[in-house]
């Protein structure tokens, strides 16, 4: 009995001090704070033919939102992409916002006024909007 004891006694006493030892290699960084929003362009599906609004996040936003032509664009998470800078270090993301619209409806539109905003990660949050107008197709 004196035995388990100790054997005991000896493991408690090596997980409590695993529990303290520090880690030798630190492995996640925590994600940047959003500082900018770039509307890039509109591109399309080519199976669907479904416009999406391309947007680039500097940092990491908490909630997004994209508006086209009055309409809210909702994201589909399919084509999301995190952007990654030296040392493989995070520093924003890439996220598409499908429109209303298909590829065969754009020859009617002669812009796309596309506005969006997010919120930072962190306290206090911030509210952060860009605005970009993009011009349609040309009818010929």
């Amino acid at each position: 009995m004196k035995i388990v004891k100790k054997i005991t006694t000896l493991v408690m006493m090596f997980v409590f001090l695993l529990a303290l030892a520090r880690p030798l290699s630190v492995e996640a960084v925590p994600a940047p704070t959003l500082t900018q929003i770039i509307i890039h362009d509109m591109t399309y599906e080519d199976t669907t033919g479904e416009i999406y609004v391309y947007i680039e996040y500097v940092g990491r936003p908490s909630t997004a939102s994209v508006i086209c032509n009055g309409f809210v664009c909702p994201e589909d998470t399919r084509y999301r992409d995190t952007i990654f800078g030296s040392n493989n270090i995070e520093v924003g993301e890439v996220r598409f916002f499908k429109t209303p619209y298909t590829y065969d409806q754009r020859n009617g539109i002669h812009s796309f006024a596309v506005t969006a905003e997010a919120q930072t990660l962190r306290y206090p949050r911030q509210t952060i909007r860009a605005s970009r107008i993009i011009p349609g197709a040309s009818s010929n």
